[in-house]
């Protein structure tokens, strides 16, 4: 496993929680639809991105998907959004010669 690589997962997920804090206390200075912009971003984009690097991480790691999240009620979001970002986090940041499949991994 390449440290350093898992070490700019880890960056990464540091900085999406650090956005999400940020625009929780931006989202509060503003009304209307400038607020319901960034809290669907917060809630959404942010949110997803997270989960997706939460997971990659995980995958690296060679954990199992279920001790990671035992309980997945939107398997349609996971297989739809997630696992193409997960699968190009694990291409960029993971090592080389990982064959696994994600999809796979998710199954298990």
């Amino acid at each position: 496993m390449n440290k350093l690589n898992l070490i700019k997962l880890k960056i990464k997920s540091k900085s999406l929680a650090e956005e999400s804090r940020i625009i929780r206390k931006e989202e509060r200075k503003l009304t209307g639809e400038d607020r319901d912009e960034l809290t669907v971003h917060r809630r959404w984009t942010v949110r997803q991105h997270a989960r997706a690097t939460y997971l990659a991480i995980a995958f690296i790691k060679h954990r199992s998907y279920k001790t990671v999240e035992p309980k997945c009620n939107d398997t349609a979001l996971r297989d739809s959004y997630i696992t193409p970002k997960v699968a190009a986090m694990v291409k960029k940041y993971g090592e080389y010669g990982d064959d696994r499949s994600i999809t796979k991994w998710f199954e298990e």
